[in-house]
């Protein structure tokens, strides 16, 4: 069976990357810097639905892009998650907090509403992202 991202990850997100892995995407969300990591394997909710190979390389792939994403957008911390109640198809949130962000220090599931791009922010940040873009190819 071919993988099929779903489609509310589909609707919430802005393309950045595909790779024959991973596909990786921009939350629209200008709030934060915000992506997320979704491996394609077919019917895979959690992490130890993947081989441990491939455990082992979204583990090291979220943890390098985490690290640039932080430097690149003076982070003061990265927060990482699989949460997958809402959408169970196996995605990792990657997300650079500061402090005083919209929902610092709480989680930033629940607080207000997304503040989508404008056209000319969604430009900047894309630009900024294509050292991590590089990564997936």
């Amino acid at each position: 069976m071919q993988f099929q991202l779903d489609h509310r990850l589909k609707k919430d997100g802005i393309l950045l990357a595909e790779s024959e892995k991973y596909i990786l995407n921009l939350v629209n969300d200008s709030r934060y810097i915000w992506l997320v990591l979704i491996p394609k394997v077919t019917h895979a909710k959690d992490v130890f639905d993947l081989t441990e190979t491939q455990q082992i390389d979204l583990t090291l792939l979220s943890s390098k892009i985490g690290q640039i994403i932080t430097q690149q957008f003076n982070g003061d911390k990265f927060n990482i998650a699989s949460l997958g109640n809402m959408v169970p198809q196996l995605h990792v949130h990657l997300i650079v907090r500061t402090e005083g962000d919209a929902a610092w220090p709480g989680p930033i599931w629940g607080v207000g509403d997304a503040l989508p791009y404008s056209e000319q922010q969604q430009e900047r940040v894309i630009k900024q992202l294509q050292v991590v873009v590089e990564l997936l190819k």
